[in-house]
């Protein structure tokens, strides 16, 4: 039997936030929606602060999900997704 995610979002006194965050099987999954085709490390400012401010979380790898033509890294954790991306769990 599958469990169901959770979604919230995440926003902060300081503004940090995160778009989308996925709580599934215990673990986080922080993920950004842009609407900008190549995204920059800036963008990760959010998934950052959420990281500092939760340290002890089982956090995964997060994704930044846009009108991107491939998938990739963008930094340490952090892939670039294209919206229309086929992922198979």
């Amino acid at each position: 039997m599958t469990t169901k995610p959770n979604f919230y979002h995440w926003r902060s006194q300081a503004g940090g936030e995160v778009d989308l965050l996925l709580e599934w099987n215990g673990k986080f999954y922080p993920i950004e929606i842009k609407i900008k085709t190549t995204p920059e490390i800036r963008d990760c400012r959010g998934i950052e602060s959420f990281r500092q401010t939760y340290p002890n979380l089982p956090l995964m790898p997060a994704l930044i999900v846009c009108p991107s033509h491939s998938m990739y890294p963008l930094k340490k954790d952090v892939f670039v997704m294209p919206w229309n991306a086929r992922v198979k769990i």
